[in-house]
Parts: structure tokens; sequence; C-alpha cells
């Protein structure tokens, strides 16, 4: 009875163990599928070839989308900090890039004290 107890104890651990790590690995992993610098999708913007169905799967749903009186459509993206601007026409295929990357700001980054808030 005493082995049986012990054994399903190892057992239960090791299952813990093995989903904890599992988890860790999938963080690391979705980390690192996010982790593309602007200038890596902006490359991957090819004008006449890249559809709206590709720009959807790099950036999601647009922020905004604008039908033009020539039948083509602007979408604005945004993915972090980086912003895109693109022009398709009729059938979904770019035919322009406004605005590829991060916006440039005169303002001086922002530095936020985490103790700040505990100093009262």
């Amino acid at each position: 009875m005493k082995k049986l107890t012990i054994a399903t104890v190892l057992v239960a651990g090791t299952m813990t163990l093995t989903g904890c790590v599992g988890s860790i690995v999938q963080g690391v992993g979705a980390a690192v599928k996010f982790a593309r610098t602007d200038t890596e999708l902006c490359e991957r913007l090819e004008i006449g070839k890249t559809n709206e169905a590709e720009v959807r799967a790099m950036f999601g749903a647009p922020d905004t989308s604008v039908p033009l009186k020539t039948g083509e459509k602007m979408k604005k993206y945004s993915r972090g900090n980086v912003k895109v601007d693109l022009l398709f026409d009729k059938s979904g295929v770019l035919t322009e890039v406004k605005q590829c990357g991060v916006p440039e700001t005169d303002e001086p980054p922002r530095v936020v004290n985490p103790l700040a808030f505990e100093q009262r």
C-alpha cells in the first residue's frame, strides 16, 4: 500500500513539473515569435505581392480602414510601437506603403520610477 502511494506521489510530481516546463517553453516561443523589429516587418511588405490577408497575419486587424474614391483602401495598422499606413487596390493587393516604422517624436522618453508609488 505504501509503495502505491509513493508511486502515485512521484507520478503526480513529475506531471506537475512537466506541465510547468511546458508552459515556460510555450512562453519563450511566443516571446520569440513576437520579437520582430520594425525593419523586419517593413521588409516583409512587398508592393504588388503582399495581400491583405498576409498583412492581417503580421499586424492583426487594422486600426482604421478608409475606402477612397478610386476604389482603393487605406488601412492603418499598429503592432507594438510599429505604425503602418498601407494602400490596397480593389483586389486586396498592396499598392503603396505610406508609412512603416516607429513614428518619431520630439519628446524624450518618459522614465517612470517604480518606487515612486511606494515612497508616500
